[in-house]
């Protein structure tokens, strides 16, 4: 059964990059939050970061939506020049949709 599970990542992969949810620019980044690798190991935010998370919420608000990319990628220069053809600028290939509480 592991094949299933990967046959449908693989297609929701291929659904999300056909809508280009994987994708962005340099200039979307700028609202992006950083974490550290460490996250992966204890599923925790630091405090700082969870303040951020809720900073422009009402108070009343307790659980917010977050979308966790594990692995960001950026199109490298070659020679000087971006070779982008078609290519988005910045991409991801795992979305992850969680909450923060």
């Amino acid at each position: 059964m592991i094949e299933f599970k990967w046959a449908t990542y693989w297609r929701n992969s291929l659904a999300d990059s056909d809508s280009s949810k994987g994708t962005f620019t340099k200039k979307d980044t700028a609202s992006f939050i950083r974490v550290s690798r460490d996250i992966r190991r204890t599923g925790k935010l630091d405090l700082d970061k969870v303040e951020q998370l809720f900073r422009d919420e009402k108070s009343s608000v307790h659980v917010v939506k977050v979308v966790y990319r594990p692995n960001i990628k950026e199109l490298k220069l070659s020679h000087g020049k971006v070779l982008r053809g078609n290519l988005p600028e910045i991409y991801t290939a795992l979305i992850c949709p969680l909450c923060a509480y």
